[in-house]
């Protein structure tokens, strides 16, 4: 009695270390674009996540994201809640992998070193702290392989609650990942071998193998239903993913998609290839020899192999995943993540002694390949949690610079999907400011399907991630250069984003005609209204402006627009040619007008007081301005009171 209560010590004290290797430093890392592809899922109905589905040839089962959309609901979207997510399964595959071994009557010390070992692993950690379907396809996998051994226990007095948990836990597992229906051929496996011992008992079976044997088909058939359903709905798009992939990647030869895999699972991503290379060779070796030990353990004069089989049961999945990248060659070894604690229960054979050692460390041969083990793993989750963060694809810093500028009413047009979960997560009060607009145009639809949102919304958001909105393919950015007013531009990492205010929309809603002019060096003539406005910081002002060569401009100048404050200092500016940058005055024709929209944004926490918005002319080249014919080097545009 006194030994179960230390197990039962040690293996709560387990998964508390289990849970605390988790979440130390669990928001260090940026959310990735799945995690924020899942938060806007989870935000839509199952209707939209189809729909969303088909038409970004996102092809991923909802099971999760469903899941987590229920749990935000609970907790919020925040990066450290969704994480708490995954954790929350990762803790669970652990409790499950000792309860599982338990099970199949494996010893108390090799049953609590395979759930050490999972609790510890690098790679189990890693995907622990993202929000993405991995870690809770496992957690419920290790639910679905306790219900089925105890469906396919020879006296099961439970069997019918065993076949109603395996059903549900196990649908819901196959609907994270199109991997884990290796779970099922698995399960089947494990049942050949350790309860009808392979062929022989199936050829000669009893009628409880029969009932058994039912029993499983229909609790798999049932399970398989949703997951069913569902590629059924996504077929076509699944095909032509499937066939975009093929030609996207290369197949990868079995070798080299065998190491990748044994490497990832064994040191986790992050480790050098030399010594992580290492590192699996050392793992799938005690794998093997702990492989061996389990295959003879025995219970008194019966062999004891369920042990054997649940942890074999991890070459199916490999296999599998080995053959299909020959023809779906998008692969990651993180689909295989349900898989990894069979593996870890060969690794725990070698805790089993199966006859007494002798020698000056008669425990050596059991306890120091395990320790090996645990220190390539401690040295893995070192390497983990020390890894530089990915600068360029973090969004927190351009979300932190547009978070006090946006306002009710905004639209948003981003480049992926992924970036309306982004600003869920990390400003989760822009869901009900934001209005986020798909930006799937072509050059015959970018009107017809920007015109409404640019009327209903004085304000729009260009987030382009990974491409120049100044390029003339970004098709989105030039409309609204054409359309509208370019306010504000900002660049963090890899994504830019550009503030447009349509509140003089081409050919909707024109400004007042102009009542002032200026003309600078005899050759440039501009037209414009002068505003005086009372803002607050974080709204923008706009103004229409027209620009009319009166004789052939043969000298490139800029645009200048400064913002300046009570005591003439500079507190804001934006420089560039006409039209947003689309009109350099080198094109202007003499005496044809040039209509240009101008706006600004006024800068966060600007104090409040008298401001003004001078603009003018001058030569990039030296920065020598342009001067009226008052000899003034720009013209107040506007008079800003800035308010609390």
């Amino acid at each position: 009695m006194r030994g179960r209560t230390r197990i039962g010590w040690l293996a709560t004290a387990l998964l508390l270390a289990a849970f605390v290797l988790r979440v130390i430093d669990v928001e260090r890392r940026p959310l990735h674009f799945d995690e924020g592809i899942n938060v806007t899922m989870g935000h839509r109905s199952p209707t939209d996540i189809l729909r969303i589905t088909r038409e970004t040839f996102d092809n991923d089962p909802p099971g999760h994201r469903m899941a987590l959309g229920v749990w935000m609901a609970l907790a919020g979207p925040s990066a450290l809640s969704i994480r708490i997510f995954s954790v929350f399964f990762s803790v669970l595959a652990v409790a499950g992998l000792y309860r599982i071994l338990r099970t199949l009557r494996l010893p108390r010390a090799p049953s609590l070193i395979a759930a050490t070992l999972l609790a510890i692993s690098p790679y189990a950690i890693d995907y622990a702290q993202q929000a993405k379907g991995y870690a809770m396809g496992a957690g419920l996998a290790m639910l679905s392989w306790w219900a089925w051994i105890v469906l396919f226990a020879p006296r099961a007095p439970h069997r019918r609650r065993a076949f109603l948990a395996y059903v549900v836990v196990t649908a819901l597992a196959l609907t994270t990942h199109y991997y884990m229906l290796f779970l099922l051929p698995t399960q089947w496996l494990w049942a050949l071998g350790a309860r009808f011992d392979m062929v022989r008992r199936l050829v000669r079976r009893s009628r409880a193998d029969a009932i058994c044997i039912g029993w499983g088909l229909a609790a798999q058939v049932l399970a398989g239903l949703p997951i069913g359903a569902w590629i059924l709905l996504m077929l076509d798009s699944l095909m032509r993913s499937t066939a975009r992939s093929s030609t996207k990647f290369q197949p990868p030869a079995l070798f080299d998609a065998l190491r990748r895999i044994l490497t990832e699972m064994s040191a986790g991503q992050f480790m050098a290839e030399a010594p992580a290379l290492l590192c699996a060779l050392l793992v799938t070796m005690l794998a093997l020899i702990g492989a061996r030990r389990l295959w003879r353990l025995r219970e008194g004069t019966t062999p004891a192999r369920g042990a054997f089989w649940f942890g074999a049961a991890f070459v199916v999945p490999l296999a599998g995943a080995m053959i299909i990248q020959q023809r779906v060659t998008f692969f990651f070894p993180r689909f295989l993540l349900f898989a990894l604690p069979s593996l870890f229960a060969l690794l725990a054979g070698n805790a089993i002694a199966l006859k007494r050692a002798a020698g000056v460390f008669p425990n050596a041969q059991r306890w120091a390949p395990l320790a090996l083990t645990a220190g390539v793993f401690l040295a893995g989750n070192l390497i983990f949690y020390s890894a530089p963060i990915d600068s360029q694809n973090d969004f927190r810093p351009l979300v932190a610079a547009m978070r006090p500028y946006i306002q009710h009413g905004d639209a948003a047009l981003g480049t992926y999907i992924w970036m309306e979960g982004m600003f869920d997560s990390y400003a989760p009060e822009t869901v009900t400011k934001l209005e986020w607009v798909d930006e799937t145009y072509s050059p015959e639809t970018v009107d017809e399907l920007l015109a409404p949102v640019a009327q209903e919304h004085t304000r729009i958001w260009s987030l382009n991630f990974r491409r120049n909105p100044d390029a003339p393919d970004t098709l989105s950015v030039v409309w609204l250069k054409r359309n509208a007013a370019y306010a504000w531009r900002h660049t963090a990492g890899a994504t830019t984003v550009l503030l447009f205010d349509t509140r003089f929309l081409a050919g909707v809603r024109d400004a007042p005609p102009a009542t002032a002019s200026a003309t600078f060096n005899g050759s440039i003539r501009l037209n414009y209204s002068p505003i005086d406005t009372t803002v607050r910081s974080g709204d923008t002002v706009a103004d229409q402006l027209t620009w009319t060569a009166l004789q052939p401009q043969t000298e490139y100048v800029q645009i200048y627009v400064h913002l300046v404050g009570p005591s003439g200092q500079l507190v804001a500016q934006a420089d560039g040619d006409a039209v947003n940058g689309l009109a350099p005055n080198t094109t202007w024709t003499p005496a044809h007008p040039v209509a240009d929209r101008n706006a600004m944004l006024i800068p966060y926490a600007l104090p409040p007081g008298r401001y003004e918005l001078i603009i003018g002319l001058y030569h990039p080249s030296d920065g020598s301005r342009l001067h009226t014919e008052t000899g003034a080097d720009g013209v107040p545009l506007a008079m800003i009171t800035v308010s609390r």
